[in-house]
Parts: C-alpha cells; structure tokens; sequence
C-alpha cells in the first residue's frame, strides 16, 4: 500500500516534482518507480516465465535501441551516449511496472483506483491553477513553454495534461460501469472534464473523442440507430462546450490557432529529412539533441519531434519501428482473441492479459487508441506519466494466477 502511494504521489506530483542535473530531469516518479521495481527484485516476487514473456515483447525493441546507441559511439562521445541511454533505461523502468503489479494481488485492484484519483487530483489542482496561476510565463527562463489562461497542472504543460485527463475519463467510464460509488465517480468525472475543456489542447479532444466514438461503436448491447444518434448528440453538444470556453486572451486559447500547427508541420519534416539520411537504425536512441540543428539545451520541451512514431522513426530507423509495433501487436492480439483458450497464454503461470472480461478489453483498447491519437500531435508515448498510466494499466488487468 505504502509503495502505491508513493507511486501515485509522484504521478500527482508531476513536473512540480522534478528537478534537473545538467539538462537531465529526473523526477519524482522516475525515483519512486525505480525504487518500486528494485524492491519487488529484492522482495524476489518475480518468476522465470514472466520474464521470458517481456523479453519476447520488448526485448527486440530495447535490443534496436541499444545497437542504435552503438551506433552513435562513431559520432559522439561516450558520454553523450550514457545521457542518451538513460531515456531507454527509464522506458525499461516503466515497461516493468506490467509484470510487477499484475504479481501483486493486493496492489492490482487499489492501482485502478489510485491511476483514476490520482487523475482527478491532477484535473484539481489544474482547476486550481487556472484561476490562482494562469501564466506560466514567469517560468520560461527555466524551459517551459509560456502557457497562458490554459490549465497545465501540475505537469505544466496542457497537451499533456489533457491526455491525462482523457485517460481519466475513459477509466472512470469503466469504474461507473464496475463499481458501486456512482456519485463519487460522476463528480470525478464532470470535474476531469471540466478541465480537459480548459486545457484548450486539441490533440487530446481528437483523442476524447475518437476514444468515444469507438467505445460505442463496440458495444453491442446498443443498437445501430441509437449509436449513430448517442455520437451525433456528444459530438454536437462536445462543439457547442468548446464556443462557450472563455477566450481571455492569448493565441493559445485560440482553437483556430495555425502557428502550433504549422510548428508542427516543419517538425515533421525535420524528422523526415533526418530519416531519409539513416533509414535502417536511426541516429541512436534519444541522441536527436545532438543532432538537431537550432536545438534548444535549455529547453524543457521534448528533444525530439512532436509525433511519437517520427520520434521512432528517426532515433531508431524502420528497424526501431517495426520492433515498437510489434509491442502493441502482441498486447492488443491478446486482448482481442476469441476465447481465454485462444490467448498468447501458454499456462497460468504466464504473463498476459485477462480476456476474459469484455469490459476491461474495451477500456484497454480505448486507452490505447486514444494515446496513439493523441501521440500524433505530441511525444505522450514515451512521456513518462502516460507511460506510467499504460502500463500501470496492463498490469492491472493482466493475469498471473
């Protein structure tokens, strides 16, 4: 219980708890899952063949991104490659919080709960935020983007924190539907959207509402007719919300806004010229600041590209690619087999999803396609609280019995 909470705090926390070492930021969650993971190492909770389910997983992919790194040792110091090792290592971390908590029965359950507080807590303090402390301006001398009249939280910055937010709607949807403390979950609820409205971000409304439209989509229990209808009224009741945001002024509450998407535009094309120029295995894993020309080091913004798949692409080649989606395939053919019988499950003592619960496959798969939408826009693959909020999720929901 002790070790959740100090996960969760440090989620909560977000950037407010980070501090940074010669360009290198580490967090309080980065601190609070590695000690997690090493004493569950120390606790000897892990078995042989969840360990060789991950490998089969993930092994490739940190396996490419290592020979990328290598790579590099031709154009760069040995240093700059142990600083550019530590963004895979931190990915490691976090990809073992799946197999830990889906080991421990008793943090399994109260994780759910915890991932769905601990969003709602970020939605209030964001709440909180806009009203108290709407500029972030005061702030950019140490790297931060100058925000303004937009909820960023704790995490300062709204496109993250909106696809937090999103996440948290999309949990507590399956809460209300699994669990008995309706009015909690609603005020939660109506409180996390509330806040997602004001973050402006655009990339995580796609995400909400994409999220939505595939959620009702898949149910069955709805009729054709009444689906077409559901989507219609959410979507024209989603526009309507957005015409009654208060615009105090500032291009960042601007919706139309085109200068964060034509960024966005020479971003991607950056990273396409990069990757013409090494197709195969990339410029090495997290090495783009080296390489990138105008790249600012005192920046808190990503260094790489906005798009998580060019980030991929790029520091990685198609060899990286391929090995990345090949993590998503295998998660997402599990949870979409036909029958308990029919999972990546060999026996019981595997690591693997519980299909056995349409629910949950919908809430994971919901989660999923709403993070990859939104990854178009923004790095949220590899940011470190939705990497955390992913695995903490298949984890969750995994069986090990």
């Amino acid at each position: 219980m002790i070790r959740l909470i100090l996960l969760i705090i440090s989620f909560v926390g977000g950037q407010i708890l980070s501090v940074n070492f010669s360009n290198i930021r580490i967090s309080a969650l980065d601190l609070s899952v590695g000690i997690f993971i090493i004493w569950a190492l120390l606790q000897r909770k892990l078995q042989v063949r969840p360990v060789k389910r991950y490998l089969k997983i993930f092994g490739l992919f940190i396996f490419v991104c290592l020979i990328s790194l290598i790579f590099q040792l031709k154009n760069l110091d040995f240093l700059k490659i142990i600083i550019s090792s530590l963004y895979l290592w931190r990915f490691v971390m976090y990809s073992l919080l799946a197999i830990f908590i889906s080991q421990d029965k008793k943090i399994k359950h109260l994780s759910i709960w915890g991932l769905w507080w601990g969003g709602v807590t970020i939605a209030l303090l964001g709440l909180i935020q806009y009203f108290l402390y709407p500029n972030l301006r005061n702030l950019q001398y140490l790297g931060w983007d100058p925000h303004q009249y937009r909820i960023f939280s704790t995490l300062l910055d709204p496109n993250f924190t909106g696809i937090i937010l999103v996440l948290t709607l999309i949990l507590g949807m399956y809460l209300f539907n699994t669990q008995k403390q309706k009015k909690v979950i609603i005020a939660g609820e109506i409180i996390s959207f509330i806040a997602l409205l004001l973050t402006y971000s655009r990339g995580s409304y796609l995400a909400l509402i994409i999220g939505i439209f595939v959620m009702v989509i898949l149910n069955n229990k709805i009729k054709l007719i009444w689906k077409i209808g559901l989507i219609g009224m959410f979507g024209v009741g989603f526009i309507l919300l957005l015409f009654l945001l208060p615009r105090p002024g500032g291009e960042g509450v601007n919706l139309l806004r085109v200068i964060s998407v034509e960024s966005r535009i020479e971003n991607s094309q950056e990273a396409i010229e990069l990757f013409i120029k090494s197709p195969i295995i990339g410029y090495g894993f997290n090495t783009l600041r080296y390489f990138r020309s105008g790249f600012d080091e005192y920046s808190q913004s990503v260094s790489g590209f906005h798009n998580s798949w060019l980030f991929i692409l790029v520091t990685t080649g198609i060899l990286g690619l391929l090995s990345y989606i090949w993590i998503w395939w295998n998660i997402l053919k599990t949870l979409y087999c036909s029958s308990p019988s029919t999972s990546l499950r060999e026996d019981n003592k595997n690591f693997s999803l519980d299909i056995s619960s349409g629910s949950k496959n919908i809430l994971l798969l919901i989660s999923f396609i709403a993070i990859f939408i939104h990854s178009q826009f923004d790095n949220s693959l590899f940011y470190p609280y939705v990497m955390f909020w992913m695995f903490m999720l298949v984890g969750s929901f995994s069986i090990t019995d």
